[in-house]
């Protein structure tokens, strides 16, 4: 991190209330002169992550999405066939959502709409409960052309909502595929008075919410 603050500034040690988990960092994006006149009480920034941080939280949760998109696509074009209400199918829990569906397949169906069915309980019950990183990666392995196409989106600044940062932008490093991944929608609010304690790397924004609620 620079030793002035300015726009543009990294943040380390930041916590967002959107990613609780992660040790983030932040971009300071309030204006220049306000920040070098002192002219505000309060400043703002943007939270980032490393990549490898972003992949397994962000982009895992995408890659789930559009996979469980694509089975729910084919199970509704079969709805479609057999004159059957999707949208009715969908509002059901998913025991009821297999019976339904296995009860109106054909004996030569059967085989097929099971294989369709367990994939989408597979798929849809990887965001329903908390898996590690080695069962995410995984999971990413298998769907690596999903993988490659939102990576490269990214790196062309056409994911939504989020933009990459290149290390060789920010340090040393001399990498362009690695670096902090920006969320464009996660403003978070400071006290000005915690500037130099940042500067300082004396700052933990996780220890400083919980010490104002009194926790510690």
């Amino acid at each position: 991190m620079s030793d002035k603050f300015t726009q543009g500034t990294i943040i380390e040690y930041i916590r967002s209330t959107k990613y609780p988990e992660i040790k983030c960092q932040g971009i300071v994006i309030s204006a220049r002169c306000d920040l070098a006149q002192e002219k505000i009480n309060q400043f703002h920034c943007l939270s980032a992550m490393n990549i490898e941080e972003w992949i397994y939280e962000v982009l895992f949760e995408s890659v789930v999405n559009e996979r469980n998109n694509n089975v729910l696509g084919n199970i509704k074009k079969y709805c479609e066939q057999k004159c059957m209400d999707f949208a009715t199918l969908c509002g059901m829990d998913k025991v009821n959502f297999r019976e339904v569906l296995l009860k109106s397949a054909s004996s030569k169906e059967q085989k097929n709409i099971q294989k369709t069915i367990e994939e989408w309980e597979s798929i849809s019950g990887l965001l329903e409960t908390k898996i590690k990183n080695e069962e995410k990666r995984t999971f990413l392995l298998k769907n690596k052309k999903i993988v490659e196409n939102k990576l490269k989106a990214l790196y062309n600044s056409s994911f939504p909502k989020f933009a990459f940062v290149p290390e060789k932008a920010y340090s040393d490093g001399k990498s362009s595929v690695k670096g902090l991944v920006v969320d464009l929608q996660d403003v978070i609010q400071f006290d000005i008075k915690v500037k130099d304690p940042i500067l300082a790397y004396e700052y933990d924004y996780k220890v400083e919410k919980a010490r104002k609620r009194g926790n510690i």
